[in-house]
């Protein structure tokens, strides 16, 4: 398990520092902790404390910087320097993240990555995501890497609860070739030497990030084949957070019939899990049964099939079901797989939904079909907003970027280009510090005007005081307020109705891109930063100055 090629040390370090040195952020590196020294060209609202939420996922085109990697973690916990913060974040689009950025290194080897998330774990924490993100990001791609055709499920159920705090259980299983002692003992060692083997730089990391958080990670045997990774961590949860739900869908569901037919069992019985929250009629269809009786699918108002099981076949049965009944038919997609187009689905599927599953996604595809439902609220229950209604078109803004394309790349694009745009406003809402040191970098000296927030709180207090801006980019998993909610305000106010808003983000998943549309984002531009696509950004929205005027 987790044997993967090795890295020399040294040069990668050369290679990081020259980098970093280009675009200024060995600042946030020497003392993560000082977060108010002055910006260069980007202004600051007063008054809040900054905070660090990593979020990456690697693009095909290459960025400036790629700033999340084990080797700069480790030389900060060799000069231990690396702080623990607490912050409040959302479980559920960290989770979202994380597997996106598993899917953009991990497209091969038959393997598919399943979550199964108890229903009473909290969804909005206050602990450190960040760190929690390179935890899991870590343990997960190295499990994936070292498997094939296989299921890698993650779990995570609550160990206790008490006032205001509360113990997550984290488990990561795999059916991988189980590892003995000695092996265990090394992944347990400090690296040293110049060639460190990745697997065990990964190990060691999370092992002192657990340990820091105040947690321990543990190694044993599955129950069958494979090996079993544990850790604890403690989190706070307000109150107000203790009691908080989703939105439902509506009652009609509960009358439906689904059926579910999955590749691998252990993803379908976790798909079952989730419809049964909202309906008891839920029917796991083997594969070789399915492949034996496919018309038996006429039995079923809701049909939620693996896309790779969408044959020819089934694809007729369905097609011909669909000319006298309207059964909805959802396509589940692995990301581990790299996209492809499923002919055969064309006429016949009504929507997908991507796995890993999370509650959240299969929610909002309950709601779209049937609508929303009646929570019963207590006092102080904390509902998750409802995003299915897309706020009317704005003509105001020139829309036109696709909404299921990756904006495209300007070439030969230099930090000079951007002076081109000097004179307008960019409010951008970015928690992460090093993002902010290398927009900082790329932008300072162009003369546009660049303010800074933190959170999605924050860039509404900026709103509030000096608005208009030509555009926001806005990140989404930041803590305080994430960019969905603050987006959901900002639209609720018709004086920005001509304020463009693009989504800056790891979050890349095609359900998540219709949930920013939704919420009222004009556009979404994959994290980590790219020049030439932000420079087409700003081309598409920013007024153009004539410099040679």
């Amino acid at each position: 398990m987790m044997a993967f090629g090795s890295i020399n040390f040294n040069h990668v370090i050369m290679v990081l520092v020259a980098i970093l040195l280009l675009v200024g952020i060995l600042i946030a590196l020497n003392d993560q902790r000082k977060r108010n020294r002055p910006r260069p060209a980007v202004q600051k609202a007063p008054g809040k404390t900054s905070r660090k939420t990593l979020k990456r996922k690697a693009v095909k085109k290459r960025p400036i910087v790629k700033p999340f990697n084990n080797t700069i973690v480790y030389q900060i916990l060799q000069e231990n320097k690396l702080a623990i913060n607490n912050v409040l974040f959302n479980l559920n689009y960290l989770l979202d993240e994380v597997a996106g950025i598993i899917a953009s290194g991990n497209s091969v080897n038959g393997n598919e990555l399943i979550f199964d998330i108890e229903k009473n774990v909290p969804i909005k924490l206050i602990g450190d995501p960040m760190r929690l993100t390179q935890i899991l990001i870590n343990l997960l791609d190295n499990t994936i890497k070292s498997s094939h055709n296989s299921i890698i499920l993650l779990k995570i159920s609550v160990l206790g609860q008490n006032e205001n705090l509360g113990s997550l259980h984290f488990e990561i299983v795999d059916n991988s070739e189980k590892m003995g002692p000695t092996q265990i003992e090394e992944l347990f060692t400090e690296p040293s030497g110049e060639v460190v083997d990745d697997s065990k730089m990964a190990f060691y990391i999370s092992d002192r990030l657990i340990a820091l958080m105040g947690g321990k990670i543990s190694i044993a045997d599955s129950s069958e084949n494979g090996n079993t990774i544990e850790f604890d961590l403690k989190f706070s949860i307000p109150k107000k957070y203790q009691a908080y739900k989703y939105q439902i869908p509506s009652a009609a569901f509960e009358n439906e019939k689904v059926a579910v037919a999955e590749n691998f069992p252990e993803t379908a019985k976790i798909l079952k899990k989730l419809l049964s929250y909202f309906s008891p009629n839920i029917d796991v269809i083997p594969y070789d049964v399915l492949l034996l009786n496919p018309s038996q699918l006429e039995d079923y108002n809701m049909l939620m099939i693996d896309e790779n099981l969408y044959d020819s076949e089934i694809a007729a049965i369905i097609k011909k079901i669909k000319e006298t009944k309207a059964v909805k038919v959802v396509l589940t997609e692995n990301i581990l797989i790299p996209e492809q187009k499923n002919s055969k689905a064309a006429d016949t599927v009504d929507s997908y939904l991507a796995k890993p599953f999370t509650l959240e996604r299969v929610i909002e595809i309950l709601i779209g079909f049937y609508g929303e439902g009646s929570v019963p609220v207590a006092e102080g229950d904390e509902i998750e907003p409802d995003t299915q209604t897309r706020p009317k078109k704005n003509d105001k803004i020139n829309d036109t970027f696709k909404s299921n394309e990756e904006i495209p790349a300007h070439a030969n694009v230099t930090k000079d280009d951007f002076k081109t745009f000097i004179g307008s406003k960019v409010l951008i809402t970015e928690d992460n510090v090093i993002n902010q040191k290398v927009i900082m970098g790329l932008l300072g000296s162009s003369g546009i005007n660049l303010k800074l927030a933190e959170d999605g709180q924050e860039a509404l207090d900026i709103l509030e005081e000096e608005a208009p801006f030509d555009l926001i980019l806005m990140d989404i998993n930041m803590p305080v307020m994430d960019g969905y909610e603050a987006t959901r305000r900002i639209r609720e106010n018709r004086r920005y109705d001509s304020m463009p808003i693009v989504a800056f983000t790891g979050l890349n998943l095609k359900e998540e891109i219709e949930k920013m549309r939704r919420v009222g984002m004009n556009a979404h531009m994959a994290k980590p930063l790219n020049i030439g696509r932000i420079y087409s950004v700003f081309q598409h929205y920013l007024p153009k100055k004539n410099l040679s005027a």
